[in-house]
């Protein structure tokens, strides 16, 4: 039988999925395919349609095992995504497909446990500093919302640690900035880090940048009088 895997990264915009073989210890790609996540009601049609299109169905299934990268935090292998109405389970995905493993992480956990693959080609300098051997590190990413992971060091590797840290508050620092938090205010109510930082949030940064006049709650009331 084939050790075969799938495997994927499920957000709020995308999700994009791979079938792969195990072959002495290292994975080859056979089938990828991207999504658009809205189009489908629920994770479990999504990968109906993803093994139909990879030459099999849930009752021919010989996968070994899945992992399933998603934007949310995973409680008890369960998630609600935080940018879709999507709910998965992993035992129910197990169950369903036939898969005797599968396995739930955070988006930016598996971003995390990456990092170690990264080779010096890969990285960009953005302000030179000391390195210290086994400190603490990081990865951000703007998307359809704000994915934030740390990495800390462990015995003698790094451990990742999932966060929600997209959702802390945005705290201005200058009149402008205070400006546009009381718009979104306004507008959302809580103002978090990931209403600017986001995708949707350029969306609403840059028409402030452009005239953060016409977005100040007071210049709005005035014009409406």
């Amino acid at each position: 039988m084939n050790k075969r895997l799938i495997y994927g990264d499920i957000g709020g915009t995308k999700t994009i999925l791979q079938l792969g073989e195990l072959v002495d210890g290292h994975v080859h790609e056979q089938f990828t395919q991207r999504y658009d996540s809205s189009a489908y009601m629920t994770f479990s049609d999504l990968l109906v349609e993803f093994l139909h299109q990879a030459g099999t169905t849930e009752s021919s299934n010989s996968s070994l095992a899945a992992c399933f990268a998603v934007a949310g935090p995973i409680t008890e292998q369960q998630v609600q995504l935080t940018n879709l109405s999507w709910q998965i389970n992993s035992a129910q995905i197990a169950d369903t497909f036939s898969i005797p493993t599968v396995q739930l992480i955070n988006d930016f956990e598996a971003v995390a446990l990456a990092v170690e693959m990264l080779s010096p080609v890969d990285l960009i300098t953005l302000q030179a500093g000391k390195a210290q051997a086994q400190s603490m590190r990081v990865v951000l990413g703007a998307g359809t919302g704000m994915g934030v992971a740390w990495l800390t060091w462990q015995g003698d590797r790094y451990v990742p640690l999932s966060t929600e840290a997209g959702h802390m508050d945005f705290a201005p620092t200058n009149v402008l900035q205070i400006s546009l938090f009381e718009a979104l205010q306004q507008k959302f109510g809580h103002v978090s880090v990931e209403r600017l930082l986001s995708g949707p949030g350029l969306t609403e940064y840059f028409p402030f940048r452009t005239n953060p006049a016409a977005f100040h709650p007071d210049t709005a009331r005035a014009s409406s009088r």
